[in-house]
């Protein structure tokens, strides 16, 4: 029992190293979400920033405004798909950390039961040797009660 027990020691400390690497991993996507989610609010507070409206310009200055509004759309759209990219990797670093979890409760709550079926065998070769002294004493005595009437 003893060598099952050392296993499963080594087992459980090497699910607790993965569930604390899941646990790091989930932390960098959650910032990772943080920093796309501010980089997309100062996209949007750029472009918001931007305005272009002047009754009289040539076509030269309408189509370079026009072309520095349509790039910061697209960056609007570009930091948009970089923070759904980041919270898709939030959801499978969450997923992996849960699972991990999981493991981790499932091999303590194998040790806690394998801990118990220990103590339960001790307790048992405990009264096992215990019956087995008695009914030596008991033999014992009724022998010698026995050899004591003999004579």
């Amino acid at each position: 029992m003893i060598r099952k027990s050392k296993r499963l020691d080594t087992v459980l400390r090497v699910r607790k190293i993965h569930e604390d690497l899941a646990g790091q991993y989930l932390a960098l996507a959650n910032k990772g979400v943080v920093l796309a989610i501010k980089e997309k609010d100062n996209r949007v507070a750029h472009y918001n920033s931007l305005s272009f409206n002047h009754p009289e310009q040539s076509q030269e200055e309408f189509l370079r405004e026009r072309q520095t509004l349509q790039i910061a759309a697209d960056s609007i759209g570009y930091s948009q798909k970089a923070l759904l990219q980041a919270q898709a990797v939030q959801e499978q670093r969450r997923t992996y950390y849960v699972q991990a979890r999981k493991n981790v409760k499932i091999i303590e709550k194998l040790k806690e039961r394998r801990v118990e079926d220990e103590q339960r065998v001790q307790e048992l070769e405990l009264v096992k040797t215990i019956d087995d002294i008695s009914s030596t004493r008991w033999i014992g005595a009724r022998d010698n009660s026995y050899s004591e009437e003999l004579q």
